[in-house]
């Protein structure tokens, strides 16, 4: 299971399920607000931010917001994304948890 979080886990990935799990966002708003939540670390481009929309919906992940108006598309997570930000936020805090723990020599 580790090997399978380790080969599929994207940082941005990761940034905009939690991100769209707080509320609907276009991707140019994604790209801003995982700017600002990151304090930089991870600033993704329109087009990378288009392409990794594009991969997480083909994946189930997230889906376009209904949208009456015809305004920038508005992304959410699915249910489905919202089971895999609790998977990866609960394999990140054991990873944190491990880090730390090296960090002060304690055994696991």
């Amino acid at each position: 299971m580790i090997h399978q979080f380790a080969t599929r886990f994207s940082l941005l990935n990761y940034y905009i399920y939690a991100t769209l799990g707080l509320h609907e966002r276009n991707a140019y708003d994604l790209c801003q607000r995982i700017a600002t939540d990151s304090v930089g670390q991870v600033t993704p481009t329109t087009a990378t931010m288009h392409h990794a929309l594009k991969g997480l919906m083909a994946a189930g992940t997230i889906e376009p917001a209904p949208s009456d108006n015809g305004q920038v598309p508005q992304y959410r997570l699915t249910t489905t994304g919202q089971r895999r930000l609790q998977t990866e936020t609960k394999q990140l805090e054991r990873a944190l948890l491990l880090g730390r723990l090296a960090q002060t020599g304690r055994a696991v």
